[in-house]
């Protein structure tokens, strides 16, 4: 739901037909897939031959058996994309009677202003939206749930088609570049830090992005899901991991941290950031949907956030029985 996938949907499709698999399976065309492909990582709008090529992708993903389109406006590359050409690319799905799902391009500081974009991407191009995942991912803006589901609402009024999933814990999950200003990841990233002045930018982003958006004012919010690099680090919070290496849990060295960790591999994180009362709200509403926006994985194999085999337990648990904020 975040936009990836495969391109060849065709192949992809058969592989699993003859794989036989036991799953019921869907797939959508993911936008940050194809932006790559035509495009790379570059930060920039398309031009005519590359938004053509990129709508290509999408018709024929969509003719081969995909159910719409995804993207991930927080990812790279379509982080770099504008509002009109995702409206351009949706008008491609919603031809083939698809929907458009998205990874909103913020969801903490400019959630509400997200919400509205996804709204003003779905009315026009004539597409119904999926917001994946809803949430609010700063305490800073804890509450404006309020508003989303309000525009949500509205936009249902007016007849266009809004819906939402949610999983039921106040931590998200994602790699640890999430922290980066988009700026900073187009092309070779590992090369712009090894510049001290774009490294210092860099770092001031980071520390807006870690304050502002995903730990307030607690490093050990963002905790390490998967590093294969050291896996000594699985499980532990970046004011815990500073402490053990005998340096300062400051923001700035914390930044520092994230920058070395994400030179030598990938790192999952965790993000505890999210508060109970907005997911109460979230859930409750008619159009929202639980998902757990969670993927395969192994047993003692890193520390995996819990949505990937527990979320719909924890429903029909916590928020059924225990909590009654849905009946059954």
């Amino acid at each position: 739901n975040c936009g990836g996938s495969e391109l060849d949907i065709a192949a992809h499709l058969e592989k699993l037909e003859r794989m036989d698999i036991a799953l019921n399976y869907a797939t959508l065309i993911g936008e940050n897939s194809i932006r790559s492909k035509v495009m790379g990582s570059a930060d920039r709008a398309p031009t005519a031959e590359e938004l053509a090529s990129m709508k290509k992708f999408v018709g024929e993903g969509m003719k081969a058996g995909a159910v719409g389109m995804s993207n991930g406006l927080k990812y790279r590359p379509a982080v770099f994309a504008e509002t009109d050409e995702v409206i351009e690319l949706a008008k491609v799905a919603a031809q083939y009677g698809g929907f458009y799902a998205t990874h909103m391009r913020s969801e903490g500081e400019a959630v509400v202003e997200s919400v509205r974009e996804a709204i003003e991407i779905g009315e026009k191009a004539g597409i119904p939206v999926q917001i994946s995942h809803l949430k609010v991912l700063s305490v800073e803006r804890w509450g404006d749930s309020i508003e989303m589901l309000r525009l949500i609402d509205e936009a249902r009024t007016r007849g266009v088609d809004v819906k939402a999933d949610q999983y039921p814990y106040t931590a998200s999950s994602t790699g640890l570049t999430v922290l980066f200003p988009p700026w900073a990841l187009e092309g070779d990233w590992k090369g712009k830090v090894n510049d001290p002045a774009l490294r210092r930018k860099i770092k001031d982003g980071i520390i807006h992005a870690m304050v502002h958006e995903r730990a307030g004012d607690d490093l050990n919010r963002i905790r390490i899901a998967r590093y294969p690099e050291d896996t000594s680090l699985e499980g532990k919070g970046l004011r815990e991991i500073l402490i053990e290496k005998g340096i300062e849990p400051t923001n700035e060295n914390a930044a520092e941290l994230i920058i070395e960790l994400s030179l030598k591999g990938n790192v999952s994180s965790i993000y505890n950031a999210i508060s109970e009362d907005d997911i109460a709200r979230i859930m409750r509403h008619p159009a929202v949907m639980h998902g757990s926006d969670g993927h395969i994985t192994e047993t003692d194999v890193g520390v995996p956030h819990p949505r990937c085999y527990g979320t719909f337990p924890r429903v029909l648990g916590v928020y059924v029985r225990e909590k009654g904020i849905v009946t059954l």
